[in-house]
């Protein structure tokens, strides 16, 4: 059975330490249709990674300089494209006098450079841009989606489809701890841009499941290189694999229906059919 093999085989290696090494030529070469799906695939699952991490890393930096006790009003984040990177932006909910439903201002905006540099910016006083409200009234509404949810938290990330009118809204279930993958529980919730309604919902798993990726049986010398994952939602992996082999630094070997394929460095590649 290929899942056995190669289950079998990431665990070898990790017992010696090696790093993984896999096959790259498949004995069935990608078609044209399937090169573009990986090439989309990863893309958005670097991009879930780099605004994920920066959201994460924005968010401990306005808790540790900011009393974030003084906007009780609190709804949420959104990372959107600056000049130079990503700024993340923290909101609260206002209301104005005499104003129907509910307005929004920046509290916060954390600025990142091209060199990874951070530079924070409280109450920044600025009015917020069309696309970028569209995203956080879309983070809200996604929220109240009904998805079958995982104890943990949710992190969230907000991906514009401009040509289709369509703003994709990932809830991203946080890991329970720390040494451990989160692989089920994670959700695409798709938002219509003119009338703000969820118009789909992409669920990436069945389950919770998540991997121990520090089992006290492994010997203490050893080193992780690979661990293989079912994908049976869908006949091809998901733009998640690449995110999660990015924020764990961790080769993913995925079994699917069309074949096992490997997540390692961002990249998504056919191992056998």
């Amino acid at each position: 059975m290929k899942l056995a093999i190669y289950a079998f085989l990431a665990l070898t290696l990790s017992l010696v330490g090696c790093n993984a090494s896999t096959p790259s030529k498949p004995d069935t070469p990608l078609t044209q249709t399937e090169k573009a799906l990986v090439k989309q695939l990863t893309q958005t699952g670097r991009e879930l990674y780099k605004k994920d991490s920066r959201a994460s890393f924005a968010s401990d930096l306005v808790q540790a300089q900011m009393d974030v006790s003084l906007y009780p009003n609190f709804v949420g984040w959104i990372t959107h494209p600056n000049n130079e990177d990503y700024t993340v932006s923290f909101y609260q909910r206002t209301r104005g006098v005499g104003q129907e439903g509910d307005s929004y201002e920046v509290f916060a905006d954390v600025v990142f450079d091209k060199d990874m540099a951070v530079k924070l910016y409280p109450e920044p006083k600025r009015t917020l841009g069309e696309l970028e409200l569209a995203m956080l009234k879309a983070r809200i509404t996604a929220l109240t989606a009904n998805i079958d949810r995982c104890n943990q938290p949710y992190n969230t990330v907000v991906l514009p489809d401009a040509a289709n009118g369509q703003l994709h809204v990932y809830l991203l279930a946080a890991r329970a701890q720390y040494g451990v993958m989160q692989v089920g529980g994670h959700h695409k919730v798709t938002v219509d841009i003119a009338s703000g309604e969820i118009t789909q919902v992409t669920p990436f798993s069945k389950s919770c499941f998540a991997l121990n990726l520090t089992d006290s049986s492994r010997p203490k010398d050893s080193k992780l290189s690979m661990v293989v994952v079912s994908h049976i939602v869908s006949d091809y992996p998901a733009e998640i694999h690449p995110y999660l082999n990015l924020l764990h630094d961790l080769s993913i070997a995925i079994s699917t229906k069309s074949g096992i394929w490997v997540a390692e460095n961002g990249e998504l590649r056919l191992m056998e059919r």
